[in-house]
Formats: structure tokens, C-alpha cells, sequence
């Protein structure tokens, strides 16, 4: 699914398909897992409520719940400190460096723990395995989005003038901090 999207985006790119270069490969990875879910596994709803078939479900969820609204609200104090002590249009320029390692560096984290999910609800949790899994994947992470992180801040000044122009080059100085 994800070689595919990737596939389909510089396929599209080329084709000079627009903006739908972005968008449409964004549908193939969940396209894979319900091709998976309901063709090779067979999967079908039985619509009947069991609260300990769903107990690792709402876990997993309020987890998920949980560490979404932590991260947004980061953001927002972040924003709100950011805004106090610099003020608001150099924390637009913030925002757009912010933006840019999000694009380069947490972009690469979530792809990857997009495909993996379906592979840790499998394993027991707190199992060896478990642990085991989540160290690798923990590891996979920093070995993808480190790398980038220490290139693109060594390399600030070329990467922002070549992709986004001069306009952006008050960017520059806040890379390495973003990253």
C-alpha cells in the first residue's frame, strides 16, 4: 500500500495531474486493508455488541484519544506562548518551519506506524513479543526521521531556498529548533 501510493503520486506528479498527485494516493493504503479485511479474510459485521470483544478496541482507542489531545494541546500552548513572546508574524514563520519538518520528518513516522497497527493489534500485549515489537518500532522511527532531522538542519539554508524560494529564507534559522 504504501509503495503503491508512492507509485501513484509521482505517476500523477508526472501525468501533471495537479493537486490530485496528493490527494488521491492517500486513499490506497486504506483501500489495501479493507481489500484485506473484507476479500481475504472474509470479514463480515455481525452488528451483535460483546463488551470483552471490544474492551482491547476501546483501550487501543482511548489511548489513541488520549495522545492526540496531548500532542493538539501542545500545539496550542505552543502557539500561545510562541505568539506572546515573539508575536504573530514571526509566528507565521514559525509555523511555516514547523510545517516543514512536520512534512519531512513526522510525515515518515506516521506512513510507518500507519502499516504497522494492524501488525502490534495482533500481538498479546505485554507479551516478550510485545515489547520486543515496540522497541523495533520505536528503533525503525529514529532510524527514518533522525537521519532526516540532522540533514535538513545541516542543509536548512539550500533545502528551503531550493523547495519554497527566497521568500522563505526567514525560515532558515528556526530548522534546526523545529526538527
Amino acid at each position: 500500500g504504501i509503495l503503491t501510493g508512492t507509485l501513484l503520486t509521482i505517476t500523477l506528479a508526472v501525468a501533471g495531474a495537479g493537486v490530485w498527485a496528493l490527494v488521491l494516493p492517500l486513499f490506497v493504503l486504506p483501500l489495501c486493508f479493507t481489500v484485506d479485511l473484507f476479500i481475504v479474510d472474509g470479514w463480515r459485521p455481525t452488528f451483535a455488541w460483546h463488551v470483552d470483544r471490544y474492551r482491547a478496541s476501546s483501550r487501543f482507542g482511548l489511548n489513541r484519544m488520549a495522545s492526540l489531545t496531548l500532542v493538539n494541546g501542545s500545539n496550542m500552548l505552543e502557539s500561545s506562548v510562541m505568539a506572546r513572546a515573539i508575536g504573530f508574524a514571526m509566528l507565521g514563520v514559525f509555523g511555516r518551519a514547523t510545517g516543514m519538518a512536520s512534512l519531512f520528518c513526522q510525515r515518515l513516522a506516521s506512513v510507518l506506524l500507519g502499516a504497522i497497527y494492524p501488525v502490534l493489534a495482533r500481538v498479546a500485549q505485554g507479551s516478550d513479543a510485545y515489547r520486543r515489537v515496540s522497541a523495533l518500532v520505536l528503533r525503525l522511527v529514529a532510524w527514518l526521521t533522525i537521519p532526516v532531522a540532522v540533514g535538513l538542519s545541516l542543509l536548512r539554508q539550500d533545502v528551503v531556498v531550493t523547495l519554497y524560494g527566497d521568500r522563505w529564507a526567514s525560515v532558515i534559522p528556526f530548522v534546526p529548533a523545529v526538527m
